[in-house]
This record gives structure tokens, sequence and C-alpha cells, in this order.
């Protein structure tokens, strides 16, 4: 295994995903800026699944919304059976992102008192959907931390490959 490839995708994740995306997050949530930064969680989702899978930059048709489930598994089953039940690409991070809201009835929280199973919440009888700016947020962090160690300490070379293919650094 070549360290100095781990160590390059090790300072990338600290300058711009730890850094620049984290702080992107953190700056809309303080500035109270709840669509922007549900907004941003979506599309940084969709940008972490294009690592994973390595197609980041394929403009081919269903490639982005495939990027953006490639990452769920890393949020956890919960939004793998929410997914499921609704299309979080589509009424969800498409909605935010070309319609300002997502696609039916919803509400955006910054945050709740109350615990929460995920990020994003849907009521099925009132066809509502629920998004917990700093919940998501909570599963965001932790989901780049098990990809991050995925890739640095435990030295998934399939994953590895698909990142610096994405990456552009061979």
């Amino acid at each position: 295994m070549n360290i100095e490839k781990i160590t390059q995708i090790h300072n990338f994740f600290k300058e711009y995903i730890f850094g620049f995306m984290f702080n992107d997050i953190n700056a809309a949530i303080n500035g109270k800026a709840n669509f922007l930064a549900a907004l941003g969680l979506m599309e940084y989702t969709e940008i972490l699944g294009g690592f994973v899978t390595g197609k980041l930059r394929e403009k081919k048709p269903g490639t982005q919304q495939n990027n953006f489930k490639a990452f769920l598994p890393y949020l956890g089953q919960f939004y793998i059976n929410l997914n499921k039940e609704i299309d979080l690409y589509h009424r969800v991070r498409c909605g935010l992102a070309h319609e300002y809201f997502i696609k039916g009835p919803a509400t955006i929280w910054m945050s709740s008192d109350s615990p929460l199973s995920g990020g994003i919440l849907y009521e099925k009888d009132k066809d509502w959907v629920h998004f917990v700016v700093t919940k998501y947020f909570d599963d965001f962090k932790s989901a780049v931390e098990i990809y991050h160690g995925q890739l640095v300490y435990e030295k998934k070379m399939d994953l590895i490959n698909a990142f610096t293919g994405a990456w552009g650094r061979q």
C-alpha cells in the first residue's frame, strides 16, 4: 500500500471534508440558515457517494442519484429503510436543489429537543417529511468518519481506487 496515497487521502479529508464541508454546515447552522444547511447536507451526501462509487464527475443520467444512494449505508440502516419508504434523492435532495423546498408537505427544523432516530423523519399518515438539520449533520459526520476510516485505516482498496479515481489522483 502506497503510504503517500493514504496520506493524500487523509489530507484531502482534513482540508475539504472535515474542514470546508463541516465548517460550511456549521456556518449555516450558526447563521440560522436551515434551508441552506439542509441543501448543503443533501449535496454533500451525494458528493461523498460520488467518491464511494468513483463516479463523482460522471454525467450519465442516474449517476447522481446512484451516488447519493451509495452514501446512505454509511449513514445507517435508518436511512436505508427510510429511502425504501420515500425516495430521499428525488423528494428531499432534488426538491431542495431545484425547487428550494422539499417536495410535498415538509418542515425543515434546525434542531429538536426530542431524541430522534434520524435527521429525516417521515409521517406516513400525513405524507409529511421533517428534516432536522443538527441531527442529520451529526449522522453525516459519523458517516464520514466511518468512510474515512475505511479508506485511511482499514485501507480498503476498492474504496481507495474509487476515491482516487473520482478525485482525479490515480
